[in-house]
């Protein structure tokens, strides 16, 4: 008899778009117990003086005084096993507004088998919003991201395979904890806040976890000895939020980029480089001897691989990171007036990108020899020192006429990897959970992988 009580008063409180709540504690008489409940609208709002927080924008639900409308309900024990309501229905000093009033359990639990079967947050306030009854309103009506977020935190789903901790870190504890006892375990090293591994060079305030699963171990394998792309992406995430997503990539035979090494870690130096590789090694087996290695402009990269795998055949460096490079320089560039130093520094920079996707290798060295002589003029004078000492000695690892039959001439195999993982696995927004990342970049490789072997059926 209680749940049918239960799902009566749900259906008229979703008639009446209204809310009741318990008046006290319930009451033993003779044969049962007593309750009251009340409107949610009646009694005074508690605001505190040096409150901080802003007052909701429809304001507080009190209403300042009783409201009219309550239920008795007398539940009868044994032999009657029945509940009798005296329910007075006219409500006094409000009207039916759904702002005031909470989202129904039942709701709760639809929105949230919806997200355990993976619907998504914008798929869910559409259906909602496409059901709205003008005639009787419902609290679904003001259905929101914020409102979903606070169900998935009751519920615990979406994280991890449901919330294991209220803290970030002791989330991804138990995570690699659980991962740690599988037969073949992905986290191959974990470094935690308030630890020091002094052998790597890494603090109390350094975090580093390096992911290789078996499937991007046999890619590895499979591909490794041809080209590898390294770099890395800002803001994963993290308690202080400067901790970065590092990631390897081959290219198959079709030209599509594989990531086969993850490393989360909040400082990008040789140090952390030379054990993300040393991790790489280990799970091939054997040095790495790649014909390519792509990176960015800094040297740390390169040199974390030459000490851990030895010399690459050939090093590039990605042509968009070339780009951003000379654009930060490009203010070296001086003249006698702002238009005069503004014009010669488009003209710089179109000669700059002409020289670097030309493809015929006489028709570089003839713009070459001309650029060099550009750069005598006493204007560019401490662009030329810049440029003397960063690529004058470096033709070969920038220029697009010198990589005419390699595979690979940029990093946008990571920046589309990048991109995938943020719409579709974190729906557009900005994460800042470390662990919220790392499940994203595991659904991201669980989708990939399930791809790439339907491919090679």
């Amino acid at each position: 008899f209680v749940s049918e009580f239960e799902t009566w008063r749900a259906e008229e409180e979703k008639r009446t778009v209204s809310m009741f709540r318990k008046l006290r504690g319930d009451r033993a008489t003779n044969n049962g117990s007593s309750t009251t409940l009340v409107c949610c609208r009646e009694g005074q709002a508690n605001i505190l003086k040096n409150r901080k927080r802003s007052l909701k924008s429809q304001g507080s639900r009190k209403i300042g005084h009783i409201c009219t409308s309550h239920m008795i309900v007398n539940k009868l024990m044994q032999p009657e096993n029945k509940i009798y309501v005296k329910y007075v229905k006219t409500h006094y000093g409000h009207k039916p507004e759904v702002q005031h009033i909470n989202l129904s359990q039942a709701d709760k639990v639809n929105i949230a088998k919806k997200l355990v079967v993976g619907v998504s947050e914008e798929r869910i306030i559409c259906n909602a919003l496409s059901s709205k009854n003008e005639i009787a309103p419902s609290r679904l009506d003001t259905l929101n991201k914020k409102v979903i977020s606070n169900i998935r935190n009751e519920f615990g789903i979406g994280i991890l395979g449901g919330r294991r901790h209220k803290n970030e870190m002791m989330r991804v504890d138990l995570w690699i904890a659980e991962e740690k006892e599988k037969e073949n375990p992905c986290v191959k090293y974990y470094k935690r806040y308030d630890e020091e591994d002094l052998e790597i060079g890494f603090s109390k305030d350094d975090f580093c976890l390096v992911i290789i699963t078996k499937e991007q171990s046999d890619f590895l394998e499979k591909y490794g000895h041809s080209v590898i792309c390294v770099d890395s992406s800002h803001g994963l995430g993290g308690t202080d939020r400067t901790i970065q997503l590092s990631t390897a990539l081959v290219i198959d035979e079709y030209g599509e980029g594989i990531p086969v090494a993850y490393m989360c870690c909040n400082k990008i130096d040789h140090f952390a480089f030379e054990k993300m590789f040393l991790c790489m090694k280990e799970s091939y087996g054997i040095n790495i001897n790649c014909k390519y290695f792509m990176s960015d402009m800094a040297d740390a990269l390169y040199t974390a691989w030459k000490n851990v795998m030895g010399e690459a055949g050939i090093r590039l460096l990605c042509s968009w990171h070339v780009l951003q490079a000379w654009s930060r320089n490009y203010s070296k560039v001086k003249g006698n007036t702002d238009e005069e130093r503004k014009e010669k520094v488009k003209c710089l920079r179109l000669k700059l990108r002409s020289l670097l996707f030309e493809a015929d290798l006489n028709t570089f060295e003839r713009k070459y020899k001309e650029f060099e002589e550009e750069l005598s003029l006493p204007q560019f004078k401490e662009f030329k020192e810049y440029w003397m000492e960063r690529y004058a000695h470096r033709l070969s690892e920038w220029a697009f006429c010198y990589r005419q039959d390699m595979p690979v001439s940029n990093n946008m195999h990571l920046e589309s990897m990048l991109k995938v993982i943020k719409y579709f696995h974190f729906d557009g927004r900005k994460v800042r959970r470390l662990d919220e990342s790392i499940i994203g970049i595991f659904k991201y490789l669980e989708q990939w992988f399930a791809n790439k072997r339907r491919l090679y059926l």
